[in-house]
């Protein structure tokens, strides 16, 4: 399914695009069209363009009211490889989260916005509101925006909600898959109560061995958000979502300035090609079984998904985060007695990969003594 224009990128009805040919290049302060006509920019979106355009294939912006193919076709591989109908581009993982909070108010109706504790959805206000995690995220900065509350029970849930967002698994600082049964009774309740479903895939993103974490529970959200891996660290993000949210928004009601740039649509279409096709995911799972085989000489309790990887050891994490470090390894750690959490880039090779465990696992084995 396609949004009414026959487009991809919900952007395409909210803002008024310019009726001229795509992109095709720039130079100086003109832009260059597939039609071989140039234009002299006196808009230069707002001043964003400071220092003119430069004849390359994947600029680092173009105004969003200037059509660009590359835009149309990301915004078309990403919706539907998440069975949904439109994308909207951002720049981070916490301006998704804002976003889906947005849509959510406006398409329900509704203004309670639900976030399961513990989990984590970004530093900006609306998303740190919604985040009911480690206390160093929330204290000293409030307060904060209300209409945000926190459950661990679906019966929590008021019945006039507006949208429950979840991360795909509890991965802030450690990994956990959630019980089966629990999602079932969630999306139960949401549905029942015409609650949207908002998923937060910023770290999970081909991570758990699957394109998308939520595809582990046959869920099927409203909207989701991504960020972090999905231009190999370059800034850029998108939210996906159904024509029922999408075509609430009106025209003006949203915008991002630096959203789906053509240098961050070619790179998203890299990653999602490149990196997201069946081989891949199979190689992720064997790499992340592989971890935890590795693991088990030194932790009892292992969880992982994919290259999403956590065990729990005994050890001061912080002393373990030196060692390894004074041995070639890095490894991520925030306080002294946290879960291991790996998350290694997906390209790593299967020998870098052995090398760290190795040092990982003596460094474990060191710190514990």
């Amino acid at each position: 399914m396609v949004l009414p224009n026959g487009r991809w990128m919900l952007s395409s009805l909210l803002v008024d695009e310019l009726p001229i040919a795509p992109w095709k290049g720039g130079a100086g302060a003109r832009i260059h069209t597939d039609d071989d006509k140039w234009y002299i920019d006196m808009f230069g979106d707002s001043g964003t363009v400071s220092c003119g355009y430069v004849e390359i294939e994947h600029p680092m912006h173009v105004p969003q009211i200037v059509p660009a193919e590359v835009r149309e076709h990301t915004a078309q591989m990403f919706a539907q490889s998440a069975g949904l109908d439109w994308a909207f581009f951002v720049n981070s993982g916490t301006e998704g989260v804002e976003t889906m909070m947005k849509f959510a108010r406006r398409a329900s109706g509704r203004t309670l916005i639900y976030t399961h504790e513990g989990e984590f959805h970004g530093r900006t206000y609306g998303a740190m509101s919604a985040s009911f995690s480690a206390p160093y995220h929330r204290n000293g900065y409030g307060p904060f925006l209300p209409g945000c509350a926190m459950f661990q029970d679906p019966r929590d849930i008021d019945n006039n909600a507006a949208a429950v967002i979840i991360t795909p698994a509890m991965v802030n600082k450690d990994f956990a898959e959630y019980d089966p049964e629990w999602v079932a009774r969630l999306l139960t309740h949401c549905r029942q109560h015409d609650i949207l479903i908002c998923l937060d895939e910023v770290q999970t993103f081909l991570r758990l061995g699957t394109v998308w974490g939520h595809q582990l529970y046959g869920i099927q959200p409203d909207m989701l958000c991504t960020a972090k891996g999905v231009a190999m660290g370059y800034p850029a993000g998108i939210v996906l979502g159904k024509m029922s949210v999408g075509l609430t928004i009106a025209k003006g009601g949203h915008f991002s300035t630096f959203g789906g740039s053509p240098a961050a649509c070619a790179l998203m279409q890299v990653v999602l090609s490149e990196h997201g096709d069946r081989k891949s995911l199979t190689h992720y799972r064997a790499m992340g079984n592989y971890m935890r085989h590795r693991l088990l000489s030194v932790s009892n309790d292992i969880r992982f998904k994919g290259m999403m990887v956590a065990a729990d050891l005994d050890c001061d994490m912080w002393r373990l985060r030196n060692w390894c470090l004074n041995n070639g390894v890095i490894i991520g750690v925030f306080s002294a007695d946290q879960a291991l959490k790996l998350t290694p880039p997906l390209t790593i090779t299967v020998e870098e990969l052995e090398e760290a465990m190795d040092v990982i696992v003596e460094g474990v084995r060191a710190c514990s003594s």
